[in-house]
């Protein structure tokens, strides 16, 4: 987690309003900005908006007190355009790709956002209240290993189902319609590194999910978390391998499919559980074991693997 994140959250919301302000005016500007971000809609209706809705609750942010009324309304009023926006341009950009790569831009503009935004409004460890009941962290029920295992196996069904499955298909699919004219991601070895990353990082995966059943006593579901710190097995080669192979696995789909869009959607996948899960994660972690945690964490990294320092 960065030292100064409130800091890096604002200076987020600085620079997205110098970029809302310079497009603005690009758009008249230069043809290709112009037809690439907004297609045949005419620069006059919306430049007034999003000036308004956009530029300037994003400079509001930057400079407004974190956790303030004043804060969570510039947001709101942000939010509340942006998802209006991007649901209008996505609609559009389906008939032959007009404007995509606006809706590529307000997309992560919006992740953006809401990762920064949950800093400034929330604070660090606020999103874990915002989440949905199955990923607020509450320790797992004494229960036999073979539930368990049970468990997480439907777990993991899901997961690969709709974050390694229904959603990069979707966005290779949205990609394809929109012919972006990029070189293609493609090629026989290209397609089996993907292959080969998604099913060594699958086993990697598998084993530390069974590891943390085993010996964690747990699933890897927060609802349903370990009751013991795991520091062995994968645990001891980096401190969250689980959300280290998903990752991969993704950007392996992503080679595999020949998407670009879905090699970045993988990467973001690492960013915004960095930013939401993690902290929460953590801090339940050192509320509970304390030194213990804390001596693990300087002898294991949480992202890059390694042997034990």
């Amino acid at each position: 987690m960065p030292d100064h994140p409130q800091g890096l959250a604002k200076a987020y919301f600085a620079l997205q309003a110098l970029l809302g302000a310079a497009w603005c005016l690009a758009i008249f500007l230069h043809d290709g900005i112009r037809a690439a971000t907004l297609g045949d809609v005419s620069p006059g209706v919306l430049v007034l908006p999003d000036l308004l809705f956009f530029t300037v609750p994003s400079a509001l942010a930057a400079t407004l007190a974190p956790g303030s009324r004043s804060l969570k309304l510039a947001l709101a009023a942000f939010f509340a355009y942006s998802a209006l926006a991007l649901t209008w341009f996505g609609w559009r950009s389906l008939d032959g790709g007009r404007g995509a790569w606006g809706v590529i831009v307000m997309a992560y503009a919006f992740t953006g956002s809401a990762l920064a935004g949950t800093r400034l409004a929330l604070g660090p460890l606020g999103a874990g209240g915002c989440f949905p009941a199955p990923l607020r962290i509450r320790l797992a029920a004494e229960g036999s290993t073979a539930r368990n295992l049970v468990r997480t196996f439907l777990q993991i069904v899901v997961f690969w189902g709709l974050f390694l499955g229904v959603l990069p298909w979707a966005i290779r699919a949205l990609e394809g319609r929109w012919n972006l004219g990029w070189t293609a991601l493609s090629g026989a070895g290209i397609t089996i590194a993907g292959w080969t990353l998604f099913a060594t990082q699958g086993i990697f995966g598998l084993w530390s999910a069974a590891v943390m059943v085993v010996r964690g006593r747990g699933t890897p579901l927060p609802s349903e978390t370990a009751r013991e710190l795991v520091t062995s097995g994968p645990y001891a080669i980096v401190r969250n391998p689980m959300a280290v192979a998903g990752i991969l696995q993704g950007i392996g789909i992503g080679l595999v499919l020949g998407s670009w869009l879905a090699v970045a959607y993988a990467l973001t996948g690492s960013v915004v559980w960095n930013t939401l899960a993690r902290p929460y994660e953590e801090a339940d972690l050192h509320a509970r074991f304390g030194t213990a945690y804390e001596d693990y964490c300087r002898r294991v990294r949480c992202w890059i693997p390694g042997i034990g320092r």
